[in-house]
Parts: structure tokens; C-alpha cells; sequence
């Protein structure tokens, strides 16, 4: 008996000095290589945007902006802009290194009444002409129907060669004259194999109240492969009223891979 007692007492002992050298999350410390203050000024990036000034090579993004008339079901494609910054690099104490970006996309359409007339061909390119006396060299803040923006923060996540793409959160919004939203959603996900899952398709979608939006994804995610089958991004999707009456269906997205 005593015996028995004196060997829970030395295991009590054991547990009591062993524990405190098992690290716990907040003790895992990461070196940070690069970081600077983000750029959130719209008037600036819009700038950049245009003149396609960029800290990361853009070919693989895919941005896509689509108005639609509901009533005739034509189609006709927004022009979009995107700029991205590099805000951080760290090496984690696990050995992977972690490149954290911010994509700003912007997606602009004309004043929806006669340019878009139901005699234009479907699924047409707006040309810089129909829209009117703002163009595209004007700030982002100067009048217009709607323009849609998304920033999409990111990272390149190395786990050992294996390079990986993770969401990490979205901030958007519309700005508006003359016109009204209806309705709107907003889709953010990433799909595509993982090193720590296998295939992983992870998607949610979130209903934003206003005309700004801030949403961050599920801390459950999983990294994909940084390759050409994997899709990371958002997409927002608003119906838009027009001063005619006229409604429209306007679609945003950017999808970094």
C-alpha cells in the first residue's frame, strides 16, 4: 500500500515538473523577415490598379465583373483593376514560412441606361467610350453608377518544397449614384489538394448588410496547392436597381488562384 502511494506521488511529481515544458500555441514564437504598414487608401490603390503597378506577379489571378439585365438576360463584361501588396513575411518555429499578401480588385460599370441599350450584343466588352465623362482616369470616389472592390488577404504557406495558398479573409464593398441594391451575398473559398488533408473544397457564404463587408475565413481551413487546379477567392454578387427602373444582376470576382 504504502509502495502503491509513493508511486502516485513520484508520477503526481513527474506530471507537475514535465507539463510546463510541453509549448502551448502562445508560446510558439515566429520570425518576422519582412512587414510593412498596408496600403487602404481606395483612391491610391485604384491608382496603382490602372497603371498596373503590382509587388507580385498577377498572370494567374482570374477577375471577373458581369452585369446582366434581368429582363432581357443580356450580358456585358465590367472592367476590372487589381493591385497587390506584399504586407508580411514570417517564418514559423514548425519551419514553414508564410507570405501574407493583400489583393485590392476593382470592377466599375457605366451609368445604366441607353449605353446599355437591349440592342448591344450580348456578353460585349464595354469600351472605355460608354462610360461616359468619369473614364477610368478619374479617383475611385468620383461619380458613377457602381463599382464593386474586394481586398483579398492571403498567403503563400511553404511547407517544406511544397508550396500552398491560403485564404485568410476578405473586406469589400459597392459604391453608388443614382442606383439601389437589392440584394447581395458573398461566396469565399478554396479548393484543391492539401498536404495536410488530401482534396479539400472549403467554401461558406456570408450576407452582408450594407454596402461594406469584412468577413475571415474558418480557422478550420487548410492551405491548397499553389497550382493551376486549385481555386482560391471570393466573389460578390449584388442586384442593382437603376433610376429607370431597369435591374440588373452584378457580379465580382477575384480569385488569386
Amino acid at each position: 500500500m504504502k509502495k502503491s502511494i509513493a508511486i502516485s506521488l513520484s508520477l503526481m511529481l513527474f506530471a507537475t515538473i514535465v507539463a510546463p515544458v510541453s509549448a502551448s500555441p502562445k508560446n510558439i514564437k515566429s520570425e518576422v523577415i519582412y512587414q510593412k504598414q498596408e496600403v487602404k487608401d481606395l483612391n491610391l490603390l485604384y491608382d496603382k490598379a490602372q497603371k498596373g503597378i503590382t509587388e507580385i506577379d498577377q498572370k494567374h489571378f482570374a477577375k471577373n465583373a458581369e452585369i446582366q439585365n434581368q429582363t432581357t438576360g443580356l450580358t456585358y463584361k465590367a472592367k476590372t483593376f487589381a493591385t497587390t501588396q506584399l504586407i508580411k513575411k514570417e517564418k514559423m518555429a514548425n519551419g514553414e514560412v508564410v507570405e501574407s499578401y493583400a489583393t485590392t480588385s476593382f470592377a466599375v460599370i457605366p451609368e445604366l441606361n441607353a449605353d446599355l441599350s437591349d440592342t448591344a450584343s450580348q456578353a460585349s466588352t464595354l469600351a472605355p467610350s460608354n462610360y461616359d465623362g468619369w473614364k477610368y482616369g478619374q479617383t475611385w470616389d468620383s461619380t458613377s453608377s457602381c463599382k464593386a472592390y474586394a481586398t483579398i488577404y492571403w498567403a503563400f504557406v511553404y511547407n517544406g518544397t511544397q508550396k500552398h495558398v491560403k485564404l485568410l479573409s476578405v473586406d469589400g464593398g459597392w459604391t453608388l449614384s443614382g442606383v439601389t441594391i437589392a440584394s447581395d451575398y458573398v461566396n469565399m473559398g478554396q479548393t484543391g489538394l492539401s498536404s495536410w488533408t488530401g482534396y479539400a473544397e472549403q467554401v461558406t457564404t456570408f450576407y452582408p448588410s450594407g454596402l461594406t463587408y469584412s468577413y475571415s475565413a474558418p480557422g478550420s481551413w487548410v492551405p491548397v496547392w499553389a497550382d493551376g487546379v486549385s481555386i482560391v477567392g471570393s466573389s460578390a454578387y449584388t442586384t442593382v436597381r437603376s433610376r429607370s427602373g431597369s435591374t440588373w444582376s452584378f457580379w465580382n470576382t477575384v480569385n488569386v488562384y
